[in-house]
């Protein structure tokens, strides 16, 4: 969540919700108002594309997207070709503007240190930080097998079927 969509939320605190509704749902008028006052594009707020914000959205083979708000997050891993332990992972991070503003070139930059909160915010880091550990897990002469949870990676578990698929011809 960018800090707009947070000045947003605190906008809402001591308000009273109305019969009927909810902070979510009144978060959400609040920040389309605030949208539409910037001229600030947004998705049409269906209950298909408002469901969508906080999920996940997979493009196979490797490209995860993150929607929130009008906002999205994007990570893509690619392997690298040389060492089948690392990976060339990006993260794409996108938002709105409103009409008036020109939006700005687009920044690379490189993640020296994944625990620097100056060079990777909070989950990113979060999840990032996992994967070493994963790795050397992996790598153990006792895993045998990996599990996945039934319920929250099944994703996880569908991009393997459709990768073995692919593979296959």
């Amino acid at each position: 969540m960018l800090a707009e969509d947070v000045e947003v939320v605190r906008s809402l605190k001591g308000k009273p919700i109305p019969a009927g509704s909810s902070l979510g749902a009144e978060y959400v008028k609040a920040l389309y108002a605030r949208a539409a006052g910037q001229q600030r594009p947004m998705p049409t707020p269906t209950p298909e594309n408002l469901g969508m914000w906080g999920g996940e959205l997979f493009i196979f083979p490797n490209f995860l997207i993150l929607p929130m708000a009008g906002n999205a997050m994007m990570y893509r891993a690619r392997p690298d070709r040389l060492d089948p332990d690392r990976c060339i992972f990006e993260i794409y991070s996108t938002k709105t503007y409103p009409a008036a503003v020109k939006p700005p070139r687009a920044e690379v930059r490189q993640v020296t240190d994944l625990s620097d909160p100056e060079q990777l915010l909070l989950i990113p880091r979060q999840d990032l930080g996992n994967i070493p550990r994963m790795q050397k897990g992996l790598h153990s002469r006792g895993c045998k097998q990996i599990w996945l949870a039934a319920e929250h990676e099944k994703l996880i578990l569908n991009m393997h079927q459709e990768l073995d698929r692919y593979l296959r011809g």
